[in-house]
């Protein structure tokens, strides 16, 4: 069998009429590497190149490695070699174009990754989520919410631990310990009037206790659903909050802990869609208002309040900042109307300010319902407990998630 080579060589290195010409094309430079005076011309693009390591370099790879692809595959078609042997040769050359193809993919991988750091670079990947997020392309920003929908995300974030869970091994009790803060807690907002200066003709009713646990649910939620990144995300984390808080977002009283928690839950099912939280991870953050409400020490008892409050007062600034400086909204995942959403984070600031006031006075009012909330969140998760184990005694029977059609036991002859 002819071996490729030669069948290269047979193209012009011996052939007579090249060398009648030599002399003409001796003036002419070579189209690959632009030094040397070219010799030969390629059969298959015509283009001209002086020796035969220009024939095999990179800027004419895609000519010559099908023309030898071409060479191999007439002499395995002209000879008489077995089957095995003409099977093996293109099993190699399948492997060739599949390293090949799989070369290109990783070298594109490489480009793309060179250009989005240079598009991020100059950017706080903690603080600058906003201008990221509209430097990302359509492509990027696709595949970051299918992530985030089908849990791929969710494995490569490392979860939030809350500040209020977090255990400061050096708070001692000392005359000084009221100005410490334990590591990630929100600074307390100061320079806010007495609640007796707001309210000097009448007394603040009982019930402002009970929406201080609606409001502390909500906050809780948001910090959790947002992994601890509610503030850098502001006009979406707003949003969220106001969606579940119906204390800060409408004019709405509650008369009991039940009714409190209730109506955020109402509200989170509702948007579950919106969220995709299960019902283990709502009754979890019945947890978080137990701990937020029962402070981090017996000698500051409302410190941790103060703090939530202080932090949605921070949050509501951040997000009226950002909503007027995004002229398109394009830094939020939710379509909102501007002059709206605005209106309604004023008065959720209102509140949130009024709420703070009264809790400096009167919070321990409110810790006097860990009990009741306590229970609560026991008996929801009873109930949740109940009707997963009636849920999976009726799959087992069914032998799935739903129940087999009836059969027709009589039918109507016409």
């Amino acid at each position: 069998m002819a071996a490729p080579m030669d069948r290269l060589n047979n193209l012009g290195l011996e052939n007579s009429d090249i060398n009648e010409s030599l002399s003409k094309q001796n003036q002419e430079i070579c189209s690959l590497c632009l030094k040397e005076s070219s010799r030969y011309t390629c059969p298959r693009c015509n283009v001209r190149y002086c020796s035969l390591a220009c024939y095999r370099s990179e800027k004419h790879g895609g000519c010559s490695e099908a023309f030898y692809h071409d060479c191999v595959v007439e002499d395995l078609a002209d000879t008489a070699a077995s089957s095995d042997d003409q099977k093996q040769v293109m099993d190699i050359l399948e492997r060739q174009k599949v390293v090949a193809q799989e070369e290109e993919e990783e070298l594109n991988e490489v480009e793309d990754q060179i250009d989005l750091e240079e598009r991020l670079y100059g950017l706080d990947l903690d603080g600058d989520s906003a201008e990221i997020w509209n430097r990302l392309t359509e492509k990027e920003r696709n595949e970051f919410n299918q992530m985030l929908e089908d849990g791929r995300l969710a494995n490569l974030v490392t979860v939030w631990t809350p500040w209020w869970n977090v255990q400061n091994k050096e708070m001692v009790l000392e005359v000084d310990v009221e100005e410490k803060l334990l590591p990630g807690q929100p600074p307390i907002v100061e320079n806010l009037p007495d609640i007796t200066k707001l309210l000097t003709k009448s007394h603040p009713s009982s019930d402002i206790r009970y929406n201080m646990v609606n409001v502390l649910y909500s906050y809780a939620f948001v910090c959790r659903l947002h992994n601890g990144g509610h503030v850098d995300c502001p006009t979406d984390a707003v949003q969220d909050l106001l969606a579940v808080c119906r204390v800060l977002d409408q004019t709405v009283v509650c008369t009991s802990v039940g009714e409190a928690l209730q109506m955020c839950l109402n509200n989170v099912q509702t948007s579950c869609t919106r969220w995709n939280v299960t019902s283990e991870f709502m009754l979890s953050v019945i947890a978080d208002v137990k701990k937020l409400i029962s402070g981090p020490h017996k000698i500051l008892p409302l410190n941790f309040m103060l703090s939530a409050l202080s932090d949605i007062i921070h949050l509501l600034k951040t997000a009226h900042t950002a909503i007027q400086t995004d002229s398109k909204c394009s830094s939020s995942k939710y379509k909102y109307n501007k002059k709206v959403l605005k209106k309604r984070i004023f008065h959720a600031d209102k509140k949130s300010r009024f709420l703070l006031s009264w809790c400096q006075r009167y919070g321990m009012a409110v810790q006097e319902l860990v009990p009741e909330i306590t229970l609560e969140m026991e008996m929801r998760l009873s109930d949740v407990s109940d009707v997963t184990k009636t849920k999976q005694q009726l799959e087992e029977q069914w032998g799935g998630v739903k129940p087999k059609p009836k059969t027709q036991l009589i039918q109507e002859i016409g």
